[in-house]
């Protein structure tokens, strides 16, 4: 149960493919620089255009004086009897692969609008951003019923599957018995799927965090360079009022009063728990990792992060 009431045309509730490609339109060509700061320096940027002594041959040219011996493309002028250089592509950047969790945790928001929204429009956000920075991102949609996996794929028809995919997952109404969290899902389909190393981009809320998720990490950071953009709720990091307030665990529904210093100091704990373990994982496995609130907009917020 989400803490806004629901309306069909209700911002901050409702995915739609038009808001999701709209969000192209705030973004400038100059703003696609910013993107490659997710990353450390390490894990390489686009693939560069000029050519030297690189991984990856590209074509062979007529030899110039100067050239490098090693480069020399012998079997070309056996065939020839013209001396030519080879020439390779000096790097070829890692692909990017957007992985967004919606699961139950994330149709939650106290206010502007729910975590799974929020977590939507930061997909397309930074998925804009690949595209304007050159290179075509993949990725992962889960919810509480299954996880849907795409490699790269060509420019904008990617993206167009991708929204289709997030209006999809982000409008449905979660099964009667749906698992709380899919987070460990997913990063076990990552883990699965992603055999080629990669810039993974998990957009989460990190609720069910456990020992299985370290392991899954552990794998992925053993292959791909991890980011994380957590997706929270004003709730979920601040002190709440004194007050009363009605929760639902296990589909019963109960109070939460704050009114009371213990059950005060057990939510603050609980809060506290939580980032520390985000905050671990961050250290353990060098994830870079961005804040987004879902009680304001989220575009302003990347876009302060990467200015």
């Amino acid at each position: 149960m989400s803490g806004v009431e629901h309306t069909d045309s209700q911002h901050g509730i409702t995915v739609t493919a038009e808001a999701l490609h709209a969000v192209a339109e705030h973004l400038s060509d100059a703003t696609a620089r910013h993107l490659p700061q997710i990353f450390s320096p390490a894990t390489g940027g686009r693939r560069s255009k000029s050519v030297g002594r690189g991984m990856e041959y590209e074509q062979s040219r007529n030899y110039v004086a100067g050239d490098d011996i090693r480069a020399m493309d012998w079997r070309l002028m056996a065939r020839t009897g013209e001396p030519y250089t080879r020439q390779y592509a000096q790097e070829r950047a890692r692909q990017t692969i957007l992985a967004i969790d919606l699961s139950a945790s994330m149709f939650f928001g106290s206010r502007h609008s729910l975590k799974s929204w929020t977590a939507c429009q930061v997909a397309a956000h930074v998925g804009w951003r690949v595209l304007q920075a050159g290179d075509q991102p993949g990725w992962m949609v889960a919810n509480g019923e299954h996880c849907r996996f795409s490699a790269p794929a060509p420019r904008r028809e990617g993206l167009n599957e991708l929204f289709s995919w997030l209006v999809e997952d982000g409008n449905r109404p979660l099964p009667a018995g749906a698992e709380d969290s899919q987070l460990n899902a997913m990063l076990h389909e990552l883990v699965f799927r992603q055999r080629t190393a990669a810039n993974i981009i998990l957009i989460t809320d990190f609720i069910g965090l456990d020992e299985q998720s370290v392991s899954h990490l552990q794998a992925l950071a053993a292959r791909h360079h991890l980011a994380g953009i957590w997706v929270h709720d004003i709730s979920e990091i601040l002190p709440w009022q004194p007050g009363a307030y009605p929760v639902r665990r296990d589909n019963h529904i109960g109070t939460l009063d704050t009114r009371r210093r213990k059950t005060a100091d057990w939510l603050s704990l609980r809060q506290q728990a939580h980032r520390q373990r985000i905050e671990s994982l961050r250290d353990q496995f060098e994830l870079t990792l961005l804040e987004v609130s879902c009680n304001r907009d989220a575009h302003t917020q990347l876009r302060d992060h990467w200015s």
